[in-house]
């Protein structure tokens, strides 16, 4: 996909093209202690990544840390970002308990969506309105692909296509 970056200088602007990345995997699950994350921040010692998951590229640098949210803690947590120079694809970091776009672990979202399908209630302790946007998540999901009744085996499914490591979600194995 092209996209055209203006760029200043010298009383002018030009058009610099500037090529994106194609690949969805821009998130890099890992198996990583929350709490521990939480107390030491930066000073956390990140799982090294040998290629790019875009390109397969040797070379991904380390490019800083960016704050994310993540339900059960008052403030932000840091988690590193990587740079491939060769597609220059910027993958983020998080913790394989959490999926891309929610802020809630994976376990809650599971037990929230099965409490729903199989009870016809929301969790409690958790907020009806988010609960709600995963459940509409989970129903354009479905019937996108297939017209025909929400099951369980849907919400693991819904889940897995939100992350690159299936793997490692032992909340998600129902």
């Amino acid at each position: 996909m092209e996209k055209e970056r203006v760029t200043k200088g010298f009383g002018f602007r030009r058009p610099v093209p500037v090529t994106l990345p194609e690949s969805p995997i821009l998130v890099l699950h890992f198996p990583v202690d929350v709490k521990r994350l939480w107390e030491l921040g930066k000073a956390y010692s990140w799982p090294s990544v040998r290629e790019c998951p875009a390109c397969g590229g040797k070379r991904l640098w380390s490019h800083g840390y960016v704050t994310r949210h993540f339900e059960g803690f008052a403030d932000c947590l840091w988690v590193k970002r990587y740079r491939c120079p060769e597609c220059s694809a910027v993958h983020t970091s998080r913790p394989s308990d959490f999926l891309r776009g929610i802020r809630h672990c994976a376990g809650v979202v599971v037990s929230s969506l099965v409490s729903r399908l199989k009870t016809g209630f929301w969790l409690s302790s958790v907020v009806r309105q988010v609960q709600q946007y995963w459940y509409r998540s989970l129903r354009l999901f479905v019937f996108r692909s297939s017209f025909r009744k929400l099951s369980v085996e849907d919400i693991r499914s819904f889940l897995f296509r939100r992350t690159n490591r299936p793997e490692d979600f032992a909340p998600l194995l129902l």
